[in-house]
């Protein structure tokens, strides 16, 4: 079985994640050990299904992105389904044909169940879930004054998206060990 919780390939240039970065003195470096490029040559994942929650920017964008660079078919999940069209592009820039799938849902337990169903019916199971989906929102300021109800918003959004999908995609990773031993 496959459990990604988080991952840190990156397949951007540093100098184009320090366009897009808040930080202006954050450091960046592609060493072997996160080095995505022999994955993508030897098509590590040719045929893997993979479901990527957080799917629209970011970490989770940039592992959607190497995933299906190396060869996966990939599942799109973030809590916008408009704002995976440009992760779509940007994944068919690099790749002339892949298998994908767009949904949206993180915190509503039915919206998860929808996302990896269709996940199930479209690739025929999943491989590997990549759940990295979060938010950072009200955590920007010192604890005494941050507000109590983004806190709890942000702990929840946290737990509940990683919870959600989880719940609904062990089954299916679960079947996937199972069949193949």
């Amino acid at each position: 079985m496959i459990f990604y919780a988080v991952s840190l390939a990156v397949t951007r240039s540093p100098q184009s994640i320090c366009t897009t970065t808040q930080t202006e003195d954050a450091f960046y470096s592609v060493y072997p050990a996160v080095d995505p490029s022999q994955l993508i040559s030897n098509q590590a994942f040719q045929g893997k299904r993979v479901i990527v929650t957080g799917a629209s920017r970011g970490i989770g964008e940039d592992i959607a992105v190497t995933f299906a660079r190396a060869g996966a078919s990939v599942v799109l999940v973030a809590r916008t389904e408009s704002q995976l069209d440009a992760v779509e592009s940007r994944i068919l820039e690099h790749v002339q044909m892949r298998s994908l799938e767009s949904c949206s849902g993180r915190d509503d337990p039915a919206k998860v169940e929808v996302a990896v169903t269709r996940a199930v019916e479209r690739f025929g199971g999943v491989d590997v879930l990549v759940a990295v989906a979060g938010t950072a929102r009200g955590i920007t300021v010192a604890f005494s004054q941050t507000d109590p109800y983004d806190w709890w918003n942000t702990l929840e959004i946290n737990l509940r998206g990683v919870f959600n999908v989880v719940r609904y995609a062990l089954p299916h990773l679960e079947h996937m060990v199972a069949s193949s031993q």
